[in-house]
């Protein structure tokens, strides 16, 4: 599970932000970019630690009423069931495949819109401790 989040909450009291963007992976610290003018567009230094389910779990920790059992679930159904890919998806992951190929990712493979994506790793990773 990937992406960053971002939140804005009113508690009916005050306003509350969150900013659960990713952070670099804890080894890493300013040396390893040393001389750097940009950004590489591939590879591993263009890895962040998605905050995602972390701001979920901040979230619901703090504001929530439901177990986040019961929230992660409809994720969960669909990890273990998979989904179909939207026209929208496909038509990026093939742009995104596009620009990893020449990057030595000759394994990448986009899904065509309508296929079924089964991410059985990321059920089991999701109902681990369960």
């Amino acid at each position: 599970m990937g992406s960053d989040a971002f939140a804005i909450v009113w508690d009916g009291k005050e306003l509350h932000g969150l900013n659960a963007s990713g952070r670099s992976p804890a080894a890493w610290n300013a040396d390893r970019f040393k001389g750097r003018t940009d950004m590489p567009d591939t590879g591993w230094d263009t890895v962040t630690v998605p905050g995602a389910v972390s701001a979920w779990a901040a979230l619901s920790h703090r504001f929530g009423r439901l177990p986040f059992a019961d929230l992660a679930a409809p994720a969960i159904h669909y990890a273990r069931h998979g989904f179909p890919v939207s026209p929208t998806i496909a038509r990026l992951w093939a742009l995104g495949a596009a620009h990893l190929v020449p990057a030595r990712c000759s394994a990448v493979r986009p899904m065509q819109a309508a296929l079924r994506l089964l991410p059985p790793a990321m059920a089991k990773r999701s109902t681990a401790g369960r």
